[in-house]
């Protein structure tokens, strides 16, 4: 069939009738309305052969000579407005294009022009379908190392695009895409667009692509392996122009050799039907050049006919059937294939999957379908099956349906692989299977055999007769045993699943018998094979058939002299050094005898045996005697004379005597030689450093008088004397209880004062005992190291409670001192020059800071409180800090006027002012507070009589050295005067920094309290209150493990948190820290209160209210006790051991069980019942007529009535 009749019947597709005139008839009537009308212009002299898959550059050249012609008659006659093309085909004998009337009568002027037809819209045929064709059958199927999913077939999808970027289509990305770079979806264009980026965005196209060819693992394409190009033909509005349509035909036509083209498949049709069948000649064309192509037949649910150009001759319609095989949407008695179209969840746009029906999802199914068979076919015979061979394939097989009176198959891919299988498979023997005409010396043999393709079963023929083999699909095995020796025929037969047999080479082999074969091993029960050992023979058997072992035989040698017969072992006594012993063994399995195999040993000389011998701890000064317990005797078991050196520092005895100077870890190494080999044992002899106080040479545990004072050391409790003080001091000296002799005998509590040309600068109270020596000889002690006064001591510790005062020379007439209280300090010169290091603190001379004082002792400065310590003096340079400011939030009353009281608090004694312009210097600032001008606590009153939102104090402080903050801290609050609600006072606000930086709060700010602490002593408690009316948290105490110095801790109100807690929530807290942390403290212990109103309004229950306490993203309860209650609120304790979130909570009150009111309706009762009565209840009634009794009864019932059910209301209140 000539190329151009595909033109054509594209372009006769949108007309479905053939016109004798140049000019359709419905072109006509479209130029009646409107200036230019859309039209498909066929050309005479189609110059392309029926050669399929086939079209030459030579007929792409004349096809597109024939388009110019025509082109340039425009240019002579008229203007290219006239005719404005929009395809030029390559591979079609036709135009398309925009024509005016004018440019209409010039085309029909034009001899090349055959035909002039309108050209049509046609539509996606959209829903959902779901697959049941046997393709996972076909899937496992392995044909030459390959599984037939569609590996090497490319599918041409005329559609709305494709989504390329879906996972399951490809994953590539734009630039990916248009440099070729995508793996699944190999090219294509969009004629809608005019682009070269077919991207799907209506999503019927990418469904369709899913279909076919989807690699997801449960919504899996037909041929989930094959390629795709992808023709945009279709619009968003879901309009398919048939120009459009031709030029993606086109495409695919001119680029199938590139991109390995097959198939083509396309979901679009019109909205009529047709009963017969129809003329489509360019997608009959299409089928005429050797590709198989599908159209959808239409979803109008027409009973004998089928949307256009599914109609057309050649090409293949599909039809739709839902999971039980009913035809749904167009079927025609021309029309022999279906396929699943029903509820078909497929690929959807950008990700994921959409279900969708129609024979727009069933024709993807044909072309997977025909994609497996191409595979196959390629792979089985490389050839490609031709379009009537493939739908032949699937109208000779699959389900009949039949409907209508008309019969229709269901393709089923499987059974049609099968019909057009009928190649037998390839057998062939593998690796241990024994080669033809060969010798075999075992009783058994392995046989493995692999197929090109699955095998269904495998029979092996032996000798004629056939057995079963092991495996399947492509690999099949048997271990043929016993066989005895002979000579044997084998060849396998194998069938594969369309009944194709296959046989194998045949091979012959020969079963022969070998010799068994035996490897002698020779053992010593001595590991060094000396003569003490006992020989022992073994052997291992092996036989390639497999023959047990019937007998051995077995000689010993020595020195090539025949010495001992079948037995396995020489005794020791029978050995000695230096001789070769070798054992011979073979062995027989009933039919030949190994060789005679040997191994050979040689019996070495027996080592000297040393005892083992520990390592030696001696002291300085004592005799080393490595034999001191007497048990280095060597012995040997070949009686040689044996002797024994050693290595220094221990003489030929073994001996060493130590001096003062002999501390340290020596490894000496003792020899134990027989003359031909050697004994060797390191010994580790191990000098302890003994002191020697007065250095006579005697270590002190040996000296009864160490320091050389005429005292004995069981009673001197005092180690040494002045000269043994590392000091810097010219005229030092020490008095105990006021005596400079230290050459006493002292005991108990004593005052020890350290001076310097008599002047007394340390003082402390030392216990001497057994148990507390004060051991000089560790001291050191320097003073005034400096143009400043100075002291440091270190090395003297003293127990808890016991502290040192120091007695400081002013030298610099400085404000104060700066104390480092720390054990590791020697020198004046370790202290930082502004005090701000860890563990300093600047004392104020005089003053006090924590638990450290400074009074004037004329004409020294006394500093007490001292741990270990030292000390300097220094000028106060350090800018105090701001450590709580308030109030914060909204401040409220009931009244006409609001009084506020602005505070702060300094760590130190200063002065500050306040104003509302936070620019201003502290000089600037014209706010002064109502106290004392020098102190740690400022307050002034403000009285507000209007409601003020935003109200901001900046606070600038001095201490009394003239240090000034460098930057202002805040606080921001709100007064609402007149306001019914409750009033409340602010929290701190931010805390100054070493200059005194720091924040304050905001407008309305959640509470916070900061507290600041310049010093916490180890394992004191400390005790922080919280007076900010706005915060329930009322106290906090913890106890540090060790000094704390300059810390901070801030409690903060909020309700923004992530990870809320479970329970009724009262108030989330967060407490932070600074300076310190967990691992700092032993036990925390929060006080908090709830209001009662809070508990009563949510009916909770008081008992319950507990603390809970975040741990990572776990909230943990804390151990809560009741405390207290006054008129507004209940009081806790919790316990924890840390800071963090916390959320206080409460659980509901229990709730009585309702119960029925009973029908109190009047009614009469019995006399028996009257009697009943009376008994039950709580008093008599007397005698008295029936009326009136009646009527005293009722009025009895009545009142219990009354009572019951003023109970049941009581009970249904909640309890609280």
């Amino acid at each position: 069939m000539k190329k151009w009749c595909v033109l054509v019947v594209v372009a006769l597709l949108f007309l479905g009738i053939v016109n004798a005139e140049v000019i359709d008839e419905e072109v006509l009537e479209q130029l009646e309305n409107n200036e230019e009308v859309e039209v498909i212009v066929i050309l005479k002299e189609d110059p392309v052969n029926e050669d399929p898959l086939q079209i030459t550059e030579e007929e792409k050249q004349k096809i597109n000579e024939n388009q110019e012609e025509v082109l340039e008659d425009f240019d002579t006659k008229a203007t290219e407005d006239e005719f404005e093309v929009e395809h030029q085909y390559e591979t079609l004998n036709m135009l398309a294009g925009n024509v005016t009337e004018e440019g209409l009568e010039i085309l029909e002027d034009n001899p090349a022009v055959e035909k002039v037809i309108l050209d049509y819209t046609l539509k996606p045929l959209l829903d959902v379908s779901s697959p049941h064709i046997s393709a996972p059958s076909v899937h496992n199927l392995v044909y030459g190392g390959h599984n037939i999913t569609g590996e090497g077939v490319t599918v041409c999808v005329l559609d709305s695009g494709i989504d390329y970027t879906h996972d399951n289509l490809g994953n590539c990305s734009e630039s990916e895409f248009l440099a070729g770079n995508c793996s699944k979806v190999l090219g294509g264009y969009d004629y809608v667009n005019e682009d070269n980026n077919p991207m799907d965005d209506l999503g019927h196209g990418t469904h369709v692509a899913g279909i076919v060819a989807s690699d997801h693992s449960t919504y899996q394409g037909i041929a989930y392996n094959a390629k795709l190009v992808s023709l945009k033909i279709c619009s968003a509005s879901n309009n398919c122009l048939g120009s459009d349509i031709i030029a993606g035909i086109d495409w695919c036509l001119a680029n199938a050799s590139k991109f390995n083209i097959s198939i083509f498949t396309m979901s679009v049709g019109s909205t009529a039907t047709y009963g017969s069948n129809c003329d489509a000649s360019a997608y009959s064309d299409v089928v005429n050049q050797g590709y198989f192509f599908t159209i959808s037949a239409g979803n109008s649910g027409d009973n004998d006919g089928i949307s256009y150009p599914a109609c057309g001759w050649n090409v293949t319609a599909v039809g739709a059937v839902n999971d039980g095989d009913s035809i749904v949407y167009n079927r025609a008695s021309f029309m022999k294939l279906l396929a699943p179209g029903s509820g078909i969840i497929s690929n959807a746009i950008s990700s994921g999957f959409t279900s969708k029906s129609g024979t727009s999802m069933s024709a993807p199914h044909v072309a997977g379908a025909a994609a497996l068979l191409t595979q196959y076919k390629r792979l089985e015979s490389n050839i490609n099956l031709t379009p009537a061979q493939i739908e032949g394939a699937f109208n000779n097989t699959g389900a009949d349906i039949s409907d209508n009176g008309n019969d229709y198959k269901r393709i089923d891919v499987f059974e049609a692989l099968k019909y057009l299988d009928n190649v037998s498979p390839t057998l062939t023997f593998e690796n241990q299977t024994p080669d033809n005409n060969s010798v075999v010396f075992a009783t058994s043999i392995f046989i493995n055999l692999s197929s090109n393709e699955i095998v269904d079963t495998a029979i092996l023929e032996w000798n004629g007769s056939n057995e079963s083999t092991n495996g399947s699909n492509l690999n099949f095995y048997l271990n043929k045993t016993p066989l005895t020796p002979g000579i044997y025929q084998y060849k396998v037969f194998g069938n594969d699943s369309a009944n194709n047999w296959g046989v194998s080479e045949t091979r012959l082999i020969q079963i022969d018998n070998a010799a068994p074969t035996v490897t002698p091993i020779i053992t010593s029960t001595d590991n060094l094979n000396r003569t003490n050992g006992t020989l022992s023979g073994n052997w291992t058997y092996s036989d390639s058939e497999g023959n047990p072992q019937q007998a051995y035989e077995i000689n010993w040698y020595n020195n090539s002299n025949l010495l001992f017969q079948n037995t396995t072992s020489i005794l020791n006594g029978n050995t000695t050094k230096n001789e070769v012993w070798t054992y011979s063994i073979r062995a027989y399995d009933g039919y030949n005898w190994s060789n005679w195999t040997n191994t050979s040993i040689t019996i070495q000389n027996s080592l000297p045996i040393l005892p083992n011998i520990p390592d030696i701890i001696k002291n300085e000064t004592d005799l080393v005697n490595i034999n001191e317990s007497g048990q280095i005797i060597p012995t040997d078991n070949d009686s040689d004379t044996l002797t024994i050196t050693y290595t220094a520092p221990l003489n030929s005895s073994g001996k060493w005597q130590t001096n003062i100077t002999n501390s340290g870890a020596y490894e000496i190494t003792i020899n134990v030689s027989d003359g031909t080999n050697s004994t060797i044992q390191n010994v580790t002899i191990t000098i302890i450093d003994r002191p020697d106080f007065d250095n006579d040479g005697i270590p002190d545990i040996y000296d009864t008088d160490d320091d050389n004072d005429d005292l004995n050391d069981s009673q001197d409790f005092i180690k040494g004397n002045k000269s043994n003080v590392n000091t810097t001091a010219s005229q030092f000296s020490i008095t105990i209880d006021g005596s400079s002799n230290l050459s006493e005998y002292y005991n108990g509590s004593r005052r020890i004062r350290f001076l310097n040309n008599s002047i007394e600068y340390v003082q402390f109270d030392f216990n001497l005992s057994n148990e507390s020596i004060l051991d000089l000889s560790n001291v050191s002690f320097e003073v005034n190291n400096g143009t400043e006064g100075s002291i440091v001591i270190s090395g003297v510790a003293l127990p808890a409670g016991i502290t040192k005062t120091f007695f400081l020379d002013n030298l610099s007439e400085s404000e104060g001192v700066c104390i480092k209280d720390t054990e590791n300090i020697t020198s004046a010169s370790q202290i930082s020059s502004d005090c701000s290091d860890t563990d300093e603190i600047f004392l104020s001379c005089p003053g006090t800071n924590g638990q450290y004082d400074c009074v004037y002792d004329s004409p020294q400065w006394k500093i007490t409180g001292l741990n270990h310590s030292g000390v300097i003096q220094q000028n106060d340079t350090v800018p105090p800090r701001i450590i709580d400011i308030g109030p914060t939030g909204t401040l409220s009353t009931t009244g006409t006027s609001r009084s506020v009281t602005l505070y702060v608090e300094t760590n130190e004694n200063a002065t500050c002012k306040h104003d509302r312009n936070g620019s201003l210097s502290y000089r600037d600032m014209t706010g002064n507070f109502s106290t004392d001008s020098l102190g740690k606590e400022h307050e002034k009153s403000y009285t507000y009589t209007s409601d003020n939102s935003n109200e901001t104090f900046y606070v600038l402080c001095e201490d009394i050295y003239g240090n000034t903050m460098n930057t202002t801290n805040f606080t921001t609050y709100a007064v609402d005067v007149g306001s019914s609600t409750s009033s409340s006072s602010g929290g701190g606000s931010g805390s100054s920094g070493g200059g005194g930086g720091g924040g304050g709060g905001g407008v309305k700010a959640e509470p916070v309290w900061n507290h600041y602490i310049d010093l916490v002593t180890s394992n004191e408690e400390a005790v922080i209150n919280i007076t900010n009316n706005l915060m329930d948290i009322t106290e906090i105490t913890f106890i540090p493990r060790s000094t704390l110095v300059g810390i901070s801790i801030k409690i903060e109100k909020t309700y923004l948190i992530v990870g809320e807690a479970p329970g009724n929530i009262f108030d989330y807290y967060i407490i932070t820290t600074k300076n310190f942390g967990d691992a700092n403290i032993s036990k925390v212990e929060i006080n908090f209160r709830v209001p009662k109103i809070w508990i009563s309004e949510g009916d909770y229950d008081k008992n319950t209210v507990i603390m809970k306490k975040r741990d990572g993203w776990t909230w943990t309860n804390l151990s809560t006790k009741y405390l207290d209650d006054d008129s507004e609120y209940y009081y806790y304790e919790a316990t924890t051991h840390g800071f963090s979130y916390f959320a206080i909570t409460a659980e509901k009150s229990i709730i009585f069980e309702e119960i029925d009111i009973p029908d109190l309706t009047p009614r009469n009762i019995t006399q028996e019942e009257e009697k009943d009565l009376l008994d039950f209840l709580p008093w008599k009634i007397g005698p008295s007529p029936p009326y009136y009794f009646s009527l005293g009864l009722a009025i009895a019932i009545t009142a219990m009535a009354l009572i019951l059910f003023i109970i049941t209301l009581l009970r249904r209140r909640k309890i609280f």
